[in-house]
């Protein structure tokens, strides 16, 4: 015969105890971010024709500091080919300002990533 199985619940907290919130992961939203932001970029992005044609593909190398009102400042755009930089730093600049950080994480924050430029799909 099968073994019980012990069916028993853990008590759900009474009315006078708090709910915890479960603690935010700050880089697990930083990531989550980030992601929001290249989704957002990425519609302002555009392949360059001469790039296209000479089958020039890459990452490009992003990272700026972010301040309110999605303002940023140091933008470095660099590790692909020069025709996708200046690509990419037109993406950007056409995507000010960017949407709004999560309140928890603190602004001005640096944020750092690659943006692909692919021929193949």
């Amino acid at each position: 015969s099968a073994p019980a199985v012990d069916r028993t619940l853990p008590d759900l907290p009474t009315a006078n105890q708090p709910v915890m919130a479960p603690p935010v992961d700050l880089s697990e939203l930083k990531n989550l971010y980030i992601a929001q932001l290249l989704r957002h970029i990425e519609q302002y992005k555009h392949y360059p024709i001469p790039a296209r044609r000479r089958g020039i593909e890459g990452l490009v190398q992003v990272s700026f500091t972010l301040s309110e009102n999605g303002r940023i400042h140091d933008l470095r755009v660099e590790g692909g080919h020069n025709l996708l930089n200046k690509a990419t730093q037109r993406a950007i600049e056409k995507a000010l300002p960017l949407p709004a950080s999560p309140e928890s994480i603190d602004l001005p924050i640096r944020l750092s990533f690659n943006l692909k430029y692919s021929l193949s799909l």
